[in-house]
């Protein structure tokens, strides 16, 4: 758990710091790249925290998209992000209408969502982090364009993340990335 809220702790700080304003209300604008709602309500990740990757010709291929939002006020910065990884074995499979679903038994081929949300100080940072994995939640994801030349990519995806510390599940519903540009490795 420690190692939990030092990775959420810095990665607050850093948003936080990279942020132009004062200790004023600030609130970072939110875009439309990546959408869902969290136990019903709804959740817009900041379009300059939204990120995919797609990492081809290993014995296992991976696409990432991620997205966050960040706001700070008087010495507190706030922070819930989003995060899909996919893990496949064909490339040829990564296309349009292409669906993946955790509860499947394959384990090459698999998806994997992520929760978390969080506030920090400069003296300390509490984080819930919940997740799908193998024995809980569930999780589901379709490509519905996927544009090779212009490395664009847009898709739905839903998840139940569990929180493992306390079981606490939240579900991700109505998700959806919008024409992300996407880095090849």
């Amino acid at each position: 758990m420690k190692m939990k809220k030092l990775l959420f702790t810095i990665l607050l700080i850093t948003t936080w710091s990279c942020s132009s304003s004062d200790d004023s209300t600030s609130e970072t604008p939110v875009g439309t790249l990546l959408t869902a709602t969290v136990n019903g309500q709804d959740f817009a990740a900041s379009d300059e925290l939204v990120n995919a990757t797609l990492t081809l010709g290993g014995i296992v291929n991976i696409f990432t998209v991620t997205g966050a939002f960040a706001e700070s006020s008087s010495g507190m910065a706030k922070s819930e992000s989003i995060g899909i990884v996919l893990s496949f074995d064909d490339e040829t499979d990564f296309t349009n209408g292409t669906e993946w679903s955790s509860t499947n038994t394959d384990t090459t081929n698999r998806v994997i969502g992520q929760y978390i949300i969080g506030a920090a100080t400069l003296s300390e940072a509490d984080a819930i982090i919940a997740s799908t994995d193998a024995n809980n939640g569930s999780a589901f994801l379709k490509i519905t364009s996927l544009n090779t030349s212009s490395q664009t990519i847009s898709g739905e995806f839903n998840f139940t993340a569990i929180d493992e510390d306390n079981g606490e599940t939240y579900q991700i519903a109505n998700g959806k990335f919008n024409n992300i540009g996407y880095q090849l490795n």
